[in-house]
């Protein structure tokens, strides 16, 4: 009905008296006036407009998840424009419920694109039923091998013991709330691995989360627990290409590093790593020209936090703090190591916050914490080209025993220079001559004795 007409409908009292009975048998034969057939459209229209709101409402939810959506972090802003929000640790129960309540309305109806799982299920043929929930499978690589390519495997709950192969194009597991012993691990392209509110505990000294040989591009995960008792929590290598990291949670107690990310164009947000063995909790290296990006992220150490070798990082908003060393970073001959830290807590508790060794160029950090037990920041036989090599602008150093800046083995090699613009000081830094330089207005010195 056009606007024309509605308007003609609502400003003339017609009588309808054609067909009438047809179109309306329980009216007992009265006339049907413009004001009746109005309000009986309005009442109509309301009816589907609820409907409208409904189905947008829940893609709606989808968008804020971003559960199938992959964010190459060019900027730091979310799907809105909006800026990322602070750290804020495990995902929280509104997200949680969010994921079930779509589910719940993606799941609901049968499809051969969907296999299900759970402790009651079976993989004997004709005792499973795929797209219907009420008839699971019983393993998950079962499932993964009945759906067909860009499928889904849902996991309904429960405890299981396998290592899972994600062996199928485009697949997406969802082991939301569940509890595995074993590891996941991928060899196909286009992978998206939903882990909310999940426990994946390692049972072997391999890798917990990670891909098998081969090259493959577009990995993404969101949440889960995981943990490796004797392996890497977290295993990347430099054949895969496009990952996301978001909401997770990686624990080790690997003799050696916990984390291993040789990964490109690899985005980490949201997420925590620990170890409590004297190794690297995470070592980025051999990206090339790629950036590993971390943001809103906790890294933490018996040791080293977070080692760079041969690799780019970019750090925002975030904590590393390493019982020894904070961040090292070294090259091989001929790389280079980049780092780019802002509005971050760099530690090492008992020795350097930062430790710059061999041809570490281009090392940028900003508005950041800077925390050393000993020295704050060392350049350790940097011999880097020259040329103003790292810029430290408007940081807070803190240096226990020891200096700000100190280098132990200075050589007539180390022809780079660092600029130290701003910043506040716990103590007047002792500079190192020739390449660091202090180019400030104005320098702090405040006397710091502790910073949090």
């Amino acid at each position: 009905m056009s606007i024309k007409q509605r308007s003609v409908l609502t400003t003339q009292n017609i009588t309808l008296s054609t067909n009438k009975n047809t179109a309306f048998p329980n009216n007992n034969n009265k006339e049907i006036t413009a004001a009746i057939l109005r309000t009986w459209l309005d009442e109509l229209l309301s009816q589907v407009q609820d409907i409208i709101d409904s189905y947008f409402n829940k893609l709606n939810e989808a968008r804020i998840t971003s559960t199938l959506a992959f964010d190459d972090g060019s900027n730091n802003t979310d799907w809105d424009g909006d800026v990322f929000p602070a750290f804020q640790g495990l995902v929280n129960n509104q997200l949680a419920s969010r994921i079930k309540t779509i589910e719940g309305s993606v799941f609901s109806n049968p499809s051969d694109n969907i296999a299900y799982v759970a402790t009651n299920g079976s993989d004997t043929m004709g005792e499973f039923e795929i797209g219907n929930s009420e008839k699971p499978l019983r393993t998950i690589n079962a499932a993964i091998t009945a759906v067909p390519i860009n499928g889904i495997v849902k996991v309904l709950g429960g405890s299981y013991t396998e290592s899972i192969v994600i062996s199928k194009e485009g697949l997406t597991l969802d082991i939301s709330g569940c509890s595995i012993i074993g590891r996941v691990g991928f060899n196909k392209n286009n992978v998206t691995v939903l882990a909310i509110g999940a426990t994946i505990t390692g049972d072997t000294a391999n890798f917990v989360l990670g891909n098998y040989s081969g090259t493959h591009s577009n990995f993404k995960v969101i949440g889960g627990n995981w943990n490796g008792v004797n392996g890497d929590s977290l295993n990347l290598s430099v054949q895969v290409t496009n990952v996301s990291i978001q909401f997770a949670n990686f624990t080790s107690n690997k003799a050696g590093i916990a984390n291993n990310i040789l990964s490109k164009q690899t985005k980490i947000s949201n997420c925590t790593f620990n170890t409590t063995i004297s190794n690297p909790a995470v070592s980025v290296s051999s990206v090339g020209t790629d950036i590993c990006k971390f943001e809103n992220c906790e890294i933490k150490s018996t040791t080293s936090a977070l080692n760079i070798l041969n690799g780019r990082v970019k750090l925002e908003s975030c904590e590393i703090i390493g019982a020894n060393i904070g961040i090292a970073g070294s090259v091989s001959n001929g790389f280079t190591t980049d780092l780019i830290a802002n509005s971050c807590k760099i530690e090492g508790t008992a020795s350097y916050a930062l430790r710059l060794t061999e041809s570490c160029d281009n090392v940028q950090v900003t508005n950041s914490k800077i925390i050393g037990g000993t020295n704050c920041i060392e350049y350790s036989d940097v011999n880097r080209a020259s040329g103003v090599n790292n810029i430290f602008q408007n940081n807070i150093y803190y240096a226990g025993s020891g200096d700000i800046f100190t280098d132990t083995t200075p050589n007539a090699g180390d022809l780079g220079t660092t600029e130290v613009l701003g910043g506040t000081f716990a103590k007047t830094p002792i500079l190192i001559p020739t390449y660091v330089n202090v180019s400030a207005t104005t320098l702090t010195v405040n006397g710091l004795q502790e910073v949090s």
